[in-house]
């Protein structure tokens, strides 16, 4: 069951968009513009779900973040406005869950009840 998520996210209007819809939802909501700050959140809380943009602020991307979460058992989600990036950039994830930009919450918590309840 998923309850508390981590939004990495460098658009801080679309961060705080999706970390206001996903609390209204019932969800505990972090959010953090880099791969660094989301350790961070994630080694003092007790994260079930990162929902990760591809490319993000720093010398890591999203993409490459996920991989070292996905180590702790994190669940992870990924956006992306550009479908292109998607197909070239997790072509090596193992059966990756993507949601194209701009988020439709409705579609949002039906892919969390189907793939993490």
């Amino acid at each position: 069951m998923i309850n508390q998520i981590l939004v990495v996210e460098d658009e801080a209007i679309t961060a705080l968009d999706l970390r206001f819809q996903l609390e209204d939802a019932g969800y505990k909501v972090f959010v953090a513009d880099n791969a660094e700050d989301a350790y961070s959140i994630c080694s003092k809380e007790e994260i079930d779900l990162v929902v990760a943009d591809i490319n993000i602020k720093g010398d890591v991307n999203g993409i490459e973040m996920a991989e070292k979460l996905s180590y702790d058992d994190i669940k992870i989600i990924f956006l992306s406005a550009n479908p292109n990036n998607v197909d070239i950039n997790l072509k090596n994830q193992e059966d990756p869950i993507y949601i194209k930009k701009p988020i439709n919450i409705t579609d949002f918590i039906t892919i969390l009840h189907e793939n993490f309840d």
